[in-house]
């Protein structure tokens, strides 16, 4: 009887953790988008995870996906079907997405104290209780596909943002806001202030964000950037990077500054930065 309670508060502990991201984390952003038939909410949350609703109009079913600590190539999935008895019976899927592969999934079934009547059933059994489409076979495509759409739906997204904040706190009338020319699958930025101040943002086309601030100091044609402690009240989408305690050197070409590519955005040494006009 013991290992039988313990299995239950086991089973109840990995399902409550889509909840725990819409219950702790602050929403950042909302948006919908639509794939073929399907209607999607997509949920992004402060820290690095974000929350897709999907209602599939044809067979009038819902699936929540939960993406968490992703990168370029990989994630962590958690995704909670309800049952025909939403309140009371559902099912997740656990599972982590690396380099093109789905690794490690999991099925459960999990339910309240109401439904204790249905424990100990097989999971053939419990299966009769939910959508036939959303077995566990299409539910692991279709997280892959849906991450990659979103991906491609958000980039323009992630820019816009992008702006809409430089519009709020970079274009202010001591600041000078330099950014790296040719670049299109990402922004390099440098926000220079006339008290010796500056921040750095550079985002990549899948929305990671490295952010730094500091003073710099001109000594002739260089200038000399010192990076202090991170700025932990900068927030991003997805988790920020924070560059903190070094230094680098731009060096002034007319109205442009040349730059070693840090970031190798290029295959050539040196990048350079222009002015960005005010709006």
């Amino acid at each position: 009887m013991k290992s039988t309670i313990l299995l239950f508060l086991l089973l109840n502990s990995l399902c409550l953790f889509a909840q725990v991201v819409h219950e702790k984390a602050k929403v950042l952003k909302t948006e919908n988008i639509k794939i073929d038939s399907i209607e999607v909410q997509i949920s992004i949350y402060e820290g690095n995870a974000f929350v897709a609703e999907s209602y599939f109009t044809k067979s009038k079913s819902k699936l929540s996906v939960v993406y968490s600590g992703y990168g370029k190539s990989s994630y962590q999935i958690s995704t909670r079907e309800d049952s025909a008895m939403p309140e009371d019976f559902w099912r997740t899927n656990l599972f982590k997405f690396e380099n093109g592969k789905v690794l490690n999934r999991k099925e459960n079934f999990c339910f309240t104290g109401k439904m204790n009547a249905i424990f100990g059933k097989t999971d053939e059994e419990y299966r009769k209780y939910f959508s036939q489409t959303l077995n566990s076979e299409f539910v692991e495509k279709y997280v892959v596909e849906l991450f990659q759409k979103i991906k491609k739906t958000s980039k323009m997204k992630y820019i816009t943002i992008l702006v809409f904040l430089f519009g709020l706190n970079m274009f202010a009338q001591d600041s000078i806001v330099m950014k790296q020319s040719k670049s299109v699958m990402f922004s390099n930025w440098y926000v220079f202030y006339a008290d010796s101040t500056f921040k750095h943002y550079f985002q990549t086309d899948d929305g990671q964000m490295w952010f730094g601030v500091g003073n710099y100091e001109d000594k002739g044609r260089k200038r000399i950037l010192k990076f202090k402690d991170p700025d932990l009240n900068f927030k991003w989408i997805v988790k920020a990077h924070y560059e903190s305690n070094f230094e680098r050197i731009l060096t002034r070409k007319k109205s442009r500054f040349k730059s070693k590519d840090y970031y190798h955005t290029s295959r050539r040494k040196f990048v350079y930065f222009e002015p960005v006009k005010k709006q």
